[in-house]
C-alpha cells in the first residue's frame, strides 16, 4: 500500500464501459482501485468517469490518509467506500466525523464480531451504509456473511480471486451463486473445518 503500482485509467474506463454494455443500464458495478491513484487530480477523473457510468462506488481510490479522502469526498459526488484495514470502530468514527468516508468496508478479519456490530451502529448514526470487506480466508467468510446477515447488510464484497484459503479451509466454502449468498439454517458458524488442511 505505500507504493502501489500505478493504474492505467484508459484501461479502466475500457473495462467499465465494457461490463455497462454487457449487463445493462440497471446492473450496479462497484470499482476497487486498491489505493492506486497517485493524487486527488487522477481519482477526480476516474470518479467523474465512474459516476457518468452510473458505478455505485469506488473503493479505496487514494493512499489509506484521512486528509486525502476528506479533500476528494469534497470534490466529488460519488460515494467513496474505504475501511478493510480499520482494526476498531473508533477508526470508523474519526473517518466518518471528518467527511473522509462514504461507504463503511469493516472486515471481522481484523475487528472481530463485536465490534462489527458496533461499527453497524456507527454507520446507521453518521447515515453511512455498509459493505463488508471480504476477502481474507474461509473463516472469516463465514464470519462476514453471518454479520451481514444479522446486520440486514445488503452487499458483501466476494473475491473471485483463487484463494487457498478461502478454499480449502473448510469442507464446503460459501460461494455467491446468481450474485446471491444462501446461508444454512443450522447452529454456529455453519461450516465443518477441512482436518486435513489443518494437521
Amino acid at each position: 500500500n505505500k507504493t502501489p503500482p500505478p493504474i492505467d485509467l484508459k484501461k479502466i474506463k475500457e473495462t467499465i464501459k465494457l461490463v455497462r454494455n454487457a449487463v445493462g443500464p440497471d446492473f450496479e458495478i462497484l470499482l476497487d482501485v486498491g489505493c492506486r491513484c497517485k493524487d486527488i487530480k487522477e481519482a477526480k477523473e476516474l470518479a467523474d468517469f465512474a459516476l457518468g457510468s452510473n458505478v455505485g462506488f469506488i473503493e479505496e481510490p487514494l493512499p489509506r490518509e484521512m486528509q486525502l479522502y476528506t479533500d476528494f469526498i469534497a470534490s466529488t459526488e460519488i460515494k467513496i467506500a474505504t475501511g478493510e484495514a480499520f482494526f476498531s470502530s473508533e477508526q470508523f468514527d474519526i473517518w466518518a466525523s471528518n467527511n473522509a468516508i462514504d461507504i463503511f468496508q469493516p472486515d471481522t478479519n481484523l475487528v472481530g464480531m463485536r465490534q462489527g456490530i458496533k461499527i453497524f451502529s456507527l454507520a446507521e448514526k453518521h447515515n453511512k451504509k455498509v459493505v463488508l470487506h471480504n476477502w481474507a480466508n474461509a473463516i472469516s467468510n463465514f464470519s462476514n456473511i453471518h454479520l451481514a446477515a444479522a446486520m440486514g447488510c445488503g452487499y458483501i464484497e466476494s473475491s473471485i480471486v483463487y484463494n487457498p484459503f478461502r478454499e480449502n479451509i473448510v469442507i464446503s466454502p460459501i460461494l455467491p451463486t446468481g450474485g446471491k449468498i444462501d446461508l444454512k439454517n443450522e447452529p454456529g458458524l455453519g461450516c465443518s473445518l477441512n482436518e486435513n488442511i489443518l494437521t
